[in-house]
């Protein structure tokens, strides 16, 4: 009996300890208020904890991102800030307070690093890959691409619309390979380009991967980079003027890490 009893009251106990334990996780959007509160309360360090909270929790997007790099510019942590704007460009690229903020913080790096001229191919690349997000390109594909198909079902079917539905396929048909290459160029920018931010005061690029290695440059906090290998504990950066060194990785962070 008493066994019987002591079950009773444990198939009672789990469920409610599972929901006490589901009850307590923090709420995303509450967390997100919350955050903000503190940061009009000037309360910056717990704005920070609070963004970066949401996203451990599975929300890293624009907005979260780019409060996160609001929070960190106003605590005085510019390299930070300077990775938060960017990662949030990264998921919505034609934003206007994102690329005002991330203008700013720029300017208040102590790094001036003038980019060397990309070649017109390159930037015509470039202007491409950040167009549109991942996101934007893949949904623009997928609807031309329907509209396509939908034009071509028309020619097919309806022989009397022939004559005006054949430009409005070249036309489809040429916006889609556009799209199709925007897409490309965004993906390729995304997945075989890693970008990073110097988050310490000042750090040091050597010429190799080792403590023992010639300083090559100093960068300082907020100064951006391209990654061009990894080896142990260092990363191979290349700044926008082509000088390349290795770099603590410590001292650094990726975009959209």
């Amino acid at each position: 009996m008493r066994r019987l009893i002591l079950l009773c009251w444990l198939a009672l106990l789990v469920p409610a300890m599972a929901q006490e334990s589901i009850d307590s996780s923090p709420d995303p959007d509450a967390l997100f208020v919350r955050a903000a509160e503190d940061f009009d309360a000037g309360r910056y360090v717990a704005a920070v904890q609070s963004y970066e909270s949401l996203l451990s929790m599975g929300h890293p997007n624009a907005p979260v991102y780019f409060n996160l790099g609001n929070a960190y510019f106003r605590a005085g942590d510019l390299g930070r800030a300077v990775w938060a704007y960017r990662s949030a460009a990264l998921r919505a690229p034609r934003d206007p307070d994102i690329e005002a903020n991330l203008t700013v913080a720029r300017l208040t790096a102590r790094d001036r690093i003038e980019a060397k001229s990309p070649g017109l191919i390159r930037q015509v690349w470039r202007t491409l890959s950040g167009v549109l997000s991942l996101t934007e390109g893949a949904r623009l594909v997928s609807i031309v691409w329907l509209l396509l198909w939908a034009g071509a079902a028309a020619w097919l079917l309806v022989p009397p619309w022939r004559a005006r539905v054949a430009p409005a396929l070249k036309g489809m048909a040429f916006l889609w390979a556009v799209a199709a290459l925007i897409l490309a160029a965004r993906y390729i920018a995304t997945h075989n380009t890693t970008a990073g931010v110097v988050v310490a005061v000042e750090t040091e690029a050597l010429s190799g991967p080792g403590g023992d290695a010639d300083v090559v440059f100093s960068g300082h906090a907020g100064l951006e980079f391209v990654v061009r290998g990894q080896r142990a504990d260092y990363v191979l950066v290349e700044l926008r003027n082509g000088r390349v060194g290795w770099v603590p990785a410590v001292d650094l962070l990726l975009i959209g890490s």
